[in-house]
C-alpha cells in the first residue's frame, strides 16, 4: 500500500513538471530571461530548443521530456515553485515573474544606502567594484535621491504652514474677492485669463513629467536589481 502511495505522488509530480515545462516552453524571450536566474545556461538552452519546434511535432515531446528530467535533478523545490509560479502568472495575465526574493533584496538595499546604513553600504558597493562598476555614480544618485525626498519634505511642511494661515486670513480674502470680481469683468483681463487657461491645458495635454526623485530611484533600480538577480540566482 505505501509503495502504490509513493508511485501516486510521483505520478502526480511528474505530470506537474511536465505542465511546468509546457509552460516555460510557451514563454516570450522577455518571459524567459524574467526566470533566467532559476535556470542554468542548459536549461535555458534546452528550452529553446524545445520552443523551435511546433508543438504538433514528437520532437517537441522528447524535448520536453528531456527538460524535465533536467530540472527534476537540477533544481531544487524553491526554484520549481517559483517557476511554477511563474508559469501561472504568465498564463493568468502574460506578465513577466516578478522573483520576491529579488524585490525584497532591492528593497533592503534602496532603505540601507537612503538611511546610510554602513553595513548595506559595504555590501552593494563590495559588489559593484567586484563587477568592475562604477560605485560613484551609486553614490550621485543616492544623493540626488536623497536631495529630492529632502525638497518633497520640505514643500509638503511650507503647504501645511500655509493651511494653516489661511484661516487667519480669511477676512482679508473676502475683501480681496470683491476687488478681483470686479476686476475680472474687464474684457482685457479676460482676455489674459483665456491665454493662461489655454497654455495650462497644453501642458496638462503633454502630461507631467517624471520628477527627479522617480528618475533617480529607476535609475538605482536598474544598477541594482543585476546585482539582486545574481545573488539569488539558482547554483
Amino acid at each position: 500500500m505505501q509503495g502504490r502511495r509513493n508511485r501516486s505522488i510521483e505520478k502526480r509530480q511528474e505530470q506537474e513538471l511536465r505542465v511546468l515545462v509546457r509552460g516555460l516552453c510557451g514563454f516570450s524571450g522577455k518571459q524567459l530571461q524574467a526566470v533566467s536566474h532559476l535556470l542554468s545556461s542548459d536549461h535555458i538552452k534546452q528550452i529553446k530548443i524545445a520552443m523551435d519546434i511546433p508543438p504538433t511535432n514528437q520532437g517537441r515531446r522528447r524535448q520536453e521530456g528531456l527538460v524535465a528530467k533536467l530540472l527534476r535533478a537540477e533544481l531544487d523545490e524553491a526554484a520549481l515553485d517559483k517557476l511554477i509560479a511563474a508559469v501561472g502568472a504568465a498564463q493568468r495575465n502574460n506578465l513577466p515573474f516578478t522573483d520576491t526574493d529579488v524585490e525584497q533584496q532591492l528593497q533592503l538595499w534602496m532603505e540601507g544606502l537612503l538611511d546610510g546604513d554602513q553595513e548595506v553600504v559595504d555590501e552593494v558597493y563590495g559588489l559593484l567594484q567586484a563587477k568592475g562598476q562604477d560605485w560613484q555614480q551609486l553614490r550621485i544618485l543616492v544623493r540626488q535621491l536623497q536631495q529630492a525626498q529632502q525638497q518633497q519634505q520640505q514643500q509638503q511642511q511650507q503647504i501645511s504652514s500655509s493651511s494653516s494661515s489661511a484661516g487667519d486670513s480669511s477676512s482679508d480674502e473676502a475683501a480681496a474677492g470683491e476687488v478681483q470680481q470686479v476686476a475680472v469683468q474687464d474684457p482685457e483681463v479676460q482676455q489674459l485669463m483665456q491665454e493662461l487657461a489655454g497654455k495650462q491645458q497644453s501642458r496638462a495635454a503633454r502630461g507631467p513629467g517624471k520628477s527627479p526623485s522617480a528618475v533617480a530611484r529607476r535609475s538605482i533600480r536598474n544598477m541594482l536589481k543585476p546585482l539582486a538577480v545574481e545573488l539569488h540566482k539558482a547554483e
